[in-house]
């Protein structure tokens, strides 16, 4: 009895804390990967090729079907180059390109398989267990696969932990992993990439940014109760900033006043800093609190 009991304990919390559906395709979501390429086969070895981002931004309407534009940006060597952009839909938990192709589905039970229809891929997916994962202060299904099929997790929301189009790359030759994730209401780091290593790579990279960045910034770091901004502009009352910490949750975010923001409230330990003006990047950084 105790044991039926603790089972319907548990299901009952996993249901209302999963019951609210979190799409995929939102307006302004951002994704940003590693990417890896095979450096040689004996053994087997892996170096970083690039940092690929993908957004969402605008639609467009095919056959009486909206269709979100997934555009993507690549950071190699140097250089921030313009890619692909695809086009895709999200209805009832199915996410799908203009192909018919469903890259996700959200409503796999436990003990399902799932194939992806892609040439060239491996693309069996073996449900083995389904929990849930806290996003700032949400609970968002997480569907787990293994088995004879592929290793990875899908979250609500969010996608494949190894990146938004994961599931039709290929594991051997290539091999992805998702940095961070980040919308107008919450940010994710890959727990992977969770701590100092998370760095510039989840926060700078934007198609927009140029040699010509502004250079900006702050002091005293550590600091205890206010950070100041040095730039080398006139920074005006337009520039928003978001402080977020290690686990992902954004603990304050407002506008900048007098190149200055309060900080005494915030708990002491190691926090990023970004700033942004009209959606374009700013800067991006960490600063730790005394």
């Amino acid at each position: 009895m105790k044991n039926l009991l603790i089972i319907i304990t548990l299901f009952t919390a996993f249901s209302a804390n999963s019951q609210n559906y979190f799409p995929l395709l939102n307006e302004g979501a951002t994704w940003r990967n590693a990417h890896y390429e095979v450096a040689q086969i004996i053994p087997l070895n892996y170096f970083l090729s690039s940092i690929d981002q993908y957004f969402v931004e605008g639609d467009s309407t095919i056959g009486g079907v909206v269709y979100k534009k997934v555009k993507s940006s690549t950071y190699g060597q140097g250089n921030i180059y313009n890619g692909t952009t695809y086009l895709m839909h999200e209805e009832n938990g199915l996410v799908s390109f203009t192909s018919g192709v469903i890259l996700y589905n959200f409503n796999l039970l436990l003990g399902d398989t799932f194939i992806i229809n892609y040439p060239g891929v491996d693309s069996l997916f073996i449900v083995v267990s389904i929990d849930s994962i806290q996003i700032n202060n949400d609970f968002r299904k997480r569907i787990n696969f293994g088995g004879n099929g592929r290793f990875t997790s899908w979250i609500e929301g969010i996608g494949d932990i190894g990146g938004l189009f994961c599931p039709i790359k290929s594991v051997f030759e290539q091999r992805h992993n998702l940095i961070c994730y980040e919308d107008s209401a919450s940010f994710w780091i890959n727990p992977i990439y969770q701590g100092i290593n998370a760095g510039a790579a989840c926060y700078s990279l934007s198609v927009e940014e140029t040699d010509s960045k502004p250079n900006i910034n702050l002091f005293p770091n550590p600091a205890d109760k206010t950070i100041q901004i040095e730039a080398n502009y006139i920074l005006g009352n337009t520039i928003q900033y978001s402080i977020i910490a290690l686990d992902g949750r954004i603990c304050k975010k407002g506008y900048l006043v007098n190149n200055k923001i309060d900080i005494g409230e915030l708990n002491s330990g190691i926090y990023f800093l970004m700033m942004t003006e009209n959606d374009h990047n700013l800067y991006s950084g960490k600063f730790v609190k005394e």
